[in-house]
């Protein structure tokens, strides 16, 4: 199985770098802003008037690592292998995103330097044997609609904002429950290939 590991929102902290960028607070600490996904429409502005400030290689370069994302990184190795884990993360418009990205996953997470992806379209990476891991719902749902495996991750701007305080929790549940499912498949369809 391969493991596709969201960047923004799941390992790098995108909002804050957002909100530093815009010199403004984070929205999500009001609740009413729990669930919405797209920060243009919180801070008020437009897509343009948005991406602006976030527009240099520095932006994504200096992002914070979240909090958790270590542990969700150790998580996706340890179930996978870090062989088959990949960095899946969707580039902006700006020609300085993907270097930007490339140096912050080389600096946070050098074993990754070699698995990098850069698509916003991850539908068609999806498969059976194939795990997105990604923060917006959206991805989730086009990645399971075109044959994939999906698992969010909690976080305050998804429809699974409640479980935010327990990201790694949640994300051990589901890997968890995904490898047992896997286990009972193959045992299934091994016992049924030996009575044939």
């Amino acid at each position: 199985m391969f493991c596709f590991l969201d960047m923004d929102g799941v390992i790098a902290d995108f909002v804050g770098g957002c909100c530093r960028a815009h010199n403004r607070p984070s929205p999500y600490i009001d609740s009413k802003s729990f669930g919405i996904f797209e920060l243009e429409a919180l801070f008020g502005i437009s897509a343009s008037e948005f991406w602006q400030p976030c527009e240099g290689e520095a932006f994504w370069d200096d992002l914070d690592k979240m909090p958790d994302a270590d542990e969700i990184v150790s998580l996706a190795t340890i179930t996978f292998g870090v062989q088959n884990v990949a960095i899946l993360t969707a580039p902006s418009m700006s020609p300085y995103c993907v270097p930007g990205k490339r140096r912050w996953i080389r600096r946070h997470f050098p074993q990754f330097s070699d698995q990098m992806i850069f698509t916003g379209a991850k539908r068609f990476l999806a498969g059976p044997d194939r795990v997105l891991i990604d923060d917006r719902s959206r991805n989730i749902a086009d990645f399971r609609q075109a044959g994939g495996i999906a698992i969010t991750v909690p976080r305050l701007w998804n429809d699974f904002h409640l479980f935010a305080g327990c990201v790694t929790g949640v994300l051990s549940t589901a890997l968890a429950h995904m490898t047992a499912e896997r286990l009972t498949e193959r045992t299934q369809a091994h016992s049924t290939s030996n009575v044939t």
